[in-house]
């Protein structure tokens, strides 16, 4: 079956070819023959501003194996667009809004690991709707999807100020017994979420091969978490890359991942840990995450039981208008017995009384409960100007740390360029201690 329309027209009514529905439940348009394709046209809930949707869906596709939706728009029903029972499906270039519950409801239980479905170029949230709360794209079975080259938005749409936030950006819940893999969630925007941008849950199902690259994500809400993964069986093959992640309370929490790398991500506003590691990180590479001056949480916090591969490069540069001599720049925590590497390199000047320049580095050695850490230089150190000196203090017993610590013999005003290298299997956290 083919459905084409002239067009979908502009949005609430206006021209193109439209399918309007009244019903507060039940669905608008099912889609029940493989390979069925719809193109060009609106199917609306025509009352969603004044009666919500309570159920069913606007377009359900029934069987939507080879299924695709083309250049269609979706307004305001329960659930804007439901694949069930299929796979070999795409919808690209539509535009999925006003939803109560979800934009996009992936699934298909009877078969869970079967197709390769493709969501591209689409733009999915609330435009005037002023109800706070849905998610955006929730898959819970079925084969692998590529989510790429998306839009998802809400909140202050122009000339629409009261637009309210969604819940959540995209959310993969693994359904009891479903194992599958291969995700990639690729160049997408996400924002004005409340809740997550991105989140993996689930119980007693399995999936693999995520991958998470060059997102933009966005929420301007304190409690609100980029990327998280929280579900009960491991991720292998866990990659998430070069995204960048603004206006959050935690930019990355992961739990039970394994065998896979989180590098070169980055944000400004991340309120409290730019990485969180919880229950059973392991085999994972950390490296070039890059977050802003928060001076009360950590850049990086691993609580997961398991040493991570750590090679975190943190750069920040600091002016720092006081008489208080010493100075303490950063704190790198390890875990009991824990060894690790601290590289630093410092550029920058104190007033007229010159430039500075250090660069060193040691390893840290966390002992037994009962004595502090020790440290063991590493090659020859590097030192230039006068007025300034850099070093490394170790101290904790039962939480071993070392401070990166400045010292000046004058002057006020202190700019600095600071880099910091922390990496091995003992490192447990990095945390700026003064603002920029």
């Amino acid at each position: 079956m083919k459905l084409v329309g002239v067009g979908h027209g502009s949005m609430y009514g206006l021209g193109g070819s439209r399918i309007n529905f009244t019903p507060t439940t039940g669905v608008a348009l099912t889609l029940s023959g493989v390979g069925s394709v719809v193109q060009d046209l609106a199917v609306e809930h025509a009352a969603w501003q004044t009666s919500r949707a309570t159920a069913g869906a606007g377009i359900r596709l029934a069987a939507a194996t080879h299924c695709a939706l083309d250049r269609v728009m979706v307004i305001g029903f329960w659930n804007n667009v439901e694949c069930l029972e299929g796979e070999y499906y795409t919808i690209t270039d539509c535009k999925i809004l006003e939803f109560a519950h979800y934009g996009l409801l992936l699934a298909h239980d009877s078969s869970n690991d079967h197709g390769d479905q493709a969501i591209y170029g689409n733009h999915i949230g609330k435009f005037r709707d002023t109800t706070p709360g849905g998610t955006a794209v929730y898959w819970r079975s079925g084969g692998g999807v590529r989510f790429q080259n998306n839009k998802i938005n809400a909140f202050g749409q122009t000339g629409e100020p009261n637009t309210a936030r969604l819940a959540k950006g995209i959310h993969l819940d693994i359904a009891d017994f479903t194992s599958t893999s291969v995700f990639p969630i690729v160049g997408n925007s996400i924002e004005n979420f409340t809740e997550h941008g991105i989140l993996i849950s689930g119980n007693a199902g399995n999936i693999d091969k995520v991958t998470i690259t060059a997102n933009e994500l966005a929420s301007f809400v304190a409690g609100s978490v980029g990327i998280e993964t929280a579900q009960s069986s491991f991720i292998y093959s866990f990659n998430c890359s070069a995204n960048t992640i603004n206006d959050v309370g935690t930019a990355i929490r992961l739990k039970r991942v394994r065998e896979g790398a989180v590098i070169g991500n980055s944000g400004t506003s991340v309120y409290d840990y730019g990485i969180r590691c919880g229950e059973a990180v392991i085999k994972m590479d950390f490296g070039r995450n890059k977050w802003p001056s928060e001076t009360t949480y950590p850049w990086f916090f691993d609580n997961s039981g398991y040493p991570p591969l750590s090679d975190n490069t943190f750069e920040t540069t600091l002016f720092i208008n006081s008489t208080v001599t010493p100075i303490d720049l950063f704190e790198i925590g390890f875990t009991q017995y824990g060894r690790g590497f601290v590289e630093v390199e410092i550029t920058g000047g104190v007033d007229s009384l010159g430039a500075n320049a250090y660069l060193f580095k040691r390893l840290i050695e966390a002992n037994a409960n009962g004595q502090d850490p020790g440290q063991v230089t590493i090659g020859t150190d590097v030192a230039s100007g006068g007025n300034m000196t850099a070093a490394i203090v170790t101290a904790g017993q039962a939480n071993p740390t070392c401070v990166l610590r400045i010292t000046r013999s004058g002057g006020t005003n202190i700019n600095l360029t600071v880099k910091v290298r922390a990496y091995g299997q003992g490192l447990k956290h990095v945390k700026q201690l003064v603002a920029g």
